[in-house]
């Protein structure tokens, strides 16, 4: 699925064909979005502060949102979850950026994170922390494919959207 912006789109192309293959697998594809983003980002403020609690399509803030991040390399939670939901998306996943709360430091947070859906099962990914917790050494998969822990919460009406980690046990092919 393309944005349409010019600009997002000829970026999402190039990074895809540089770390995906068509033998890869889904499994594959997701690890190889997120390690791209894990290892080429850097955590930088670059832009003015969003509100936005679900998104499940590409609105102007979403793309602006990306292309700031794939541009400079540089953003926030909300640019490595506006950047991870376009790349998969491009793959065929259904994808989506969720804000809410992470238990942090003793606290909670307000945050943004990914939600991608995989037959029927959705999977948490959060390459921000993902990168924070990496810290420039190997990459981590701390929060990777997560269904069913109390780490995240979103509130909606359905009450408290959390995960546990089992992305790995899906199967790929």
């Amino acid at each position: 699925m393309k944005t349409n912006n010019e600009n997002v789109d000829k970026l999402a192309g190039d990074i895809l064909a540089d770390i995906t293959t068509s033998s890869m697998t889904t499994f594959q594809k997701v690890k190889a979005v997120h390690n791209y983003l894990v290892q080429t980002s850097v955590y930088e403020h670059s832009g003015g502060g969003w509100n936005f609690d679900y998104v499940s399509s590409y609105d102007g803030d979403v793309v602006i949102l990306a292309e700031e991040m794939l541009s400079t390399k540089k953003g926030v939670c909300y640019n490595f979850a506006a950047v991870f939901m376009i790349l998969t998306r491009r793959i065929g996943l259904d994808s989506y950026m969720m804000s809410g709360y992470i238990d942090y430091n003793g606290g909670q947070s307000s945050h943004y994170w990914n939600i991608i859906r995989i037959n029927g099962v959705e999977y948490l990914i959060d390459t921000q922390a993902d990168w924070r917790n990496s810290d420039g050494g190997p990459t981590r998969y701390t929060n990777f494919g997560l269904t069913n822990t109390p780490k995240y919460h979103y509130d909606n009406k359905e009450g408290t959207y959390a995960a546990f980690n089992n992305f790995e046990r899906y199967p790929e092919g």
